[in-house]
């Protein structure tokens, strides 16, 4: 909740699970974005995050580090945590942010490790899907 506060979304938590159930009910594609690597960030609050995708299920999740651009609100605050001033590193892929109890590359792991875990288990849902607006995996001959 308070990182949705921090980053001004402008909704809460709850208001963002229903929002999925009620477009999921609707039968139209959800996709989301989860950001990893703030300075808080530890092994049990990226737990947290996989837990939550999974829960929300939404058709496609973004795992991605926070890149703060100079002129970003958050910029200062997470100034003294910046570990790269090269832009080309700053492409929500890269870790650019050092957490006080991790390591970037523990960073980089976690976010391969939000990825696999959470569209491992959509490959079981796949084969349940009959709307063909949503994608379905069913060839004509099943």
């Amino acid at each position: 909740q308070e990182t949705l506060e921090k980053m001004k979304k402008g909704i809460t938590v709850d208001q963002a699970r229903e929002a999925l159930q009620l477009l999921d009910e609707a039968d139209i594609i959800t996709e989301t974005s989860m950001i990893l690597g703030m300075p808080d960030e530890t092994p049990e609050s990226i737990e947290r995050t996989i837990e939550a995708a999974i829960a929300y299920n939404p058709d496609f999740c973004h795992f991605l580090a926070i890149c703060p651009w100079p002129y970003a609100d958050m910029y200062e605050e997470l100034k003294p945590y910046i570990v790269s001033y090269d832009y080309k590193r700053y492409n929500l892929i890269d870790p650019v942010i050092k957490p006080k109890n991790m390591t970037l590359k523990e960073v980089d792991e976690a976010i391969v490790e939000c990825y696999r875990r959470f569209y491992m288990g959509k490959l079981h849902q796949l084969k349940n899907i009959d709307n063909p607006f949503r994608g379905s995996c069913k060839t004509p001959s099943s």
